[in-house]
């Protein structure tokens, strides 16, 4: 009943914040700086061809996901998230999420991935089957992160994502360093 209660107050200062700073005209976003694989070989599932453009206010990702060999099952996914300050520097371990047997969550809608398995063609399901998967304009969902952290504007995030499969083998590893900022909308006159 307690975290209940806590989630309700939390979500109610969430809408009331959201609500003022369209008020005032601020609006936020998720600007991707970097995103890339980590520096290891012999992974299954690789990222080829990463562009990232920006496009006034929004950061749009392009990629390609090559998957190698077959995995029956995401056994454990793991995102480690590092806060930095404004500029990317002076970065601080801040929290580690682990999912097992992640299959069931991989399509779950209003998720930090929900934005990524959604774009990808052919459609990103398990059993994650051997095949070139292809990713175009690709947005991080600002609203899912700030569920996650409302005083996540603040700061620049350095973000590792790691995936095993069912044998407890690493499969992907990639990096992103994202920066969520703001920035006051201005209505245009006709």
């Amino acid at each position: 009943m307690y975290c209940l209660i806590v989630d309700f107050i939390l979500i109610s200062i969430i809408s009331i914040i959201s609500v003022i700073c369209q008020q005032t005209g601020l609006q936020s976003d998720v600007r991707i700086t970097r995103a890339g694989n980590c520096n290891m070989t012999g992974l299954k599932w690789n990222f080829d061809n990463i562009t990232v453009s920006y496009i006034y206010p929004r950061s749009f990702l392009n990629m390609v996901l090559n998957v190698t060999e077959e995995t029956k099952q995401i056994k454990k996914a793991l995102v480690y998230f590092d806060r930095c300050n404004d500029q990317g520097f002076d970065c601080e371990d801040f929290q580690t999420w682990y999912f097992d047997n992640f299959c069931p969550m991989l399509n779950w809608k209003n998720q930090l991935w929900s934005n990524w398995t959604d774009a990808l063609r052919p459609k990103f399901r398990c059993p994650v089957r051997k095949n070139i998967y292809v990713g175009r304009n690709i947005t991080f969902d600002y609203n899912a992160f700030t569920r996650w952290y409302p005083e996540s504007i603040k700061y620049h995030w350095k973000i590792n994502v790691k995936i095993l499969n069912e044998r407890s083998e690493l499969v992907l590893c990639v990096d992103f360093d994202v920066h969520v900022y703001q920035y006051r909308k201005r209505n245009r006159k006709s």
